[in-house]
């Protein structure tokens, strides 16, 4: 099994060491995420036109697959109500 790419072996025999690279790997990906956060922040606002279109052109297309959804579940209602109301054995 390997563990940030050290054997298990040299797991084993130094874990103080294993403790100190795991703690110094989180505190560096919770530093690259609040970089990465600010930085997505920065360009998303950096142009408030841009983001008003974006935000516009993604609010128009979950109506579209709202519409189609409700068209898919009107046709197969509209579909099943024959075989509902024929009153016979199909």
């Amino acid at each position: 099994m390997f563990h940030l790419g050290f054997p298990q072996s040299a797991m084993s025999e130094s874990p103080r060491l294993i403790d100190a690279l795991n703690s110094r790997w989180k505190d560096r990906s919770a530093w690259r995420s609040s970089i990465a956060f600010r930085l997505a922040w920065r360009n998303i606002t950096r142009d408030y036109l841009r983001l008003a279109i974006a935000v516009i052109g993604v609010g128009f297309a979950v109506l579209l697959m709202m519409v189609q959804s409700g068209l898919l579940i009107g046709f197969a209602t509209t579909t099943s109500s024959l075989v509902d109301r024929a009153g016979a054995d199909l």
